[in-house]
């Protein structure tokens, strides 16, 4: 914990540890530990620069930390806002390591403005732009009421590694057996954590409402903020229940059921809003379960082709998970040649100011290198929404046409599984291949 202006007495009731097995009973004696006070973060920071900067002296990442908690909002600018500092705390971290910042009151955060009157930039923005040069791969912010000054308190969690995601987004039973699993029990019996299960680990994955609203009012406004505006695209609904009917593909032989339109239906509408939101949703921990098993029993097979032919892989949880949608959209097949009709909002983000291309010359280079913000208080409000996506018309339909989508961005998880994924696309378009469902039906 490194900290400009800690409290005494908060930290004395930090340090009381005798209550735990296996910890000293004074927790900054534990050997886990290092506080570093007062001016000590600064002093401690230079320190580390200096030798980051010496030739071939490494021995401060012998030992690097798992967390760094870093108590000092009331130094924003010489401490937030100081990239060789920031720089610094993400060197001393190991691989798999993330930092906490306790950025203060909600109120004080939210005015937090430049001083430079020639841009809308909050320092809240300047922090964010930092920490993703420097290198930090994900970022979340939460609220906390819990601490001796009444108000909420903003802290924001810097991780290395996209996949550390994963912890910060289990669910309220996987929180569960991990804190039972991975805390120290006590002697005594009791919960070693005052203010802490699954219920607050919940509340902690949805940023406050106030920091969405401030997000949106930057200028420009984000992207996102306007394409996932309920309120907008409400009016723009296609309903699916009464205006598709499914019957056999036109896309050609072995491509199985297809969706077909029977209505016309304009350019920019979109499908299916209030039916899109409820999916299937395989958590990270089934899909790795599924992945594990699904060679070695029957009914894991089945469900591999369901779960994998139906639906689409995402990885914003930081590791692999499958959303299967829970209507008729499931029967959308792709557009060979680019002959798709509807696309999803980030499909089509992603092919902004680039040339077109399909399935027969995709290369690497079309992978999009950057799936989603590095920081955006709106999409880890609404990331349900964001990861299952909408499909907006893009061009007229006809009452008849066979709803086809761009299946090219459904595999984007990861570069290698992109580009194979496409070859795959190719290779069924061209009559040389059947999709994953008529493959599994006909084998059945």
């Amino acid at each position: 914990n490194i900290s400009r202006n800690a409290d005494k007495e908060i930290v004395l009731e930090w340090s009381d540890c005798s209550d735990l097995v296996g910890v000293a009973d004074k927790c900054e004696e534990d050997d886990k530990v290092e506080i570093v006070q007062n001016d000590g973060a600064m002093s401690w920071a230079s320190a580390q620069v200096y030798r980051m900067n010496q030739d071939h002296d490494e021995s401060y990442r012998e030992d690097p930390y798992d967390v760094l908690i870093i108590d000092a909002f009331n130094y924003v600018e010489e401490l937030y806002l100081n990239e060789a500092f920031i720089e610094t705390l993400y060197n001393c971290l190991n691989d798999y390591g993330l930092i906490v910042f306790h950025l203060g009151k909600v109120s004080n955060v939210l005015n937090s403005k430049n001083d430079d009157s020639s841009t809308t930039s909050s320092k809240m923005t300047l922090f964010m732009d930092l920490l993703e040069n420097v290198g930090f791969q994900s970022v979340h912010m939460y609220t906390e009421s819990h601490l001796k000054s009444p108000g909420q308190y903003t802290f924001v969690i810097a991780m290395k590694q996209e996949s550390s995601r994963g912890g910060f987004y289990m669910n309220s039973a996987e929180i569960d057996i991990s804190m039972k699993y991975k805390i120290r029990q006590s002697h005594s019996g009791s919960l070693p954590l005052k203010h802490f299960d699954d219920a607050t680990m919940k509340g902690y994955q949805v940023p406050h409402k106030v920091f969405e609203i401030d997000y949106c009012a930057t200028d420009p406004a984000p992207v996102f903020c306007d394409r996932y505006n309920l309120s907008r695209i409400a009016k723009l609904d296609i309903p699916l229940s009464t205006n598709f009917v499914v019957k056999i593909s036109s896309v050609g032989e072995g491509s199985g059921r297809g969706l077909f339109a029977t209505r016309d239906i304009p350019k920019g509408s979109v499908l299916g809003i209030q039916e899109t939101i409820h999916p299937v949703y395989v958590a990270p921990s089934t899909t790795e379960l599924i992945y594990y098993y699904h060679d070695m029993i029957d009914e894991t097979e089945i469900f591999y082709n369901y779960m994998d032919g139906y639906g689409f892989n995402y990885v914003s949880k930081g590791s692999d998970a499958y959303m299967v949608e829970s209507n008729v959209l499931t029967f959308v097949n792709h557009g060979c040649n680019g002959d798709y009709n509807i696309d999803s909002y980030t499909g089509i983000e992603k092919k902004k100011n680039k040339a077109f291309f399909t399935e027969q010359n995709v290369t690497h280079s079309h992978f999009p290198k950057k799936r989603r913000p590095f920081f955006s208080p709106f999409l880890d409000r609404h990331v349900h929404l964001y990861d299952v996506d909408l499909n907006e018309v893009t061009r007229d339909i006809k009452a008849g046409d066979e709803i086809l989508s761009d299946y090219l961005f459904y595999t984007d998880s990861y570069e290698n599984s992109f580009f194979s994924e496409s070859q795959v696309l190719k290779r069924i378009c061209n009559g040389e291949e059947v999709g994953l469902i008529t493959k599994a039906e006909s084998d059945n």
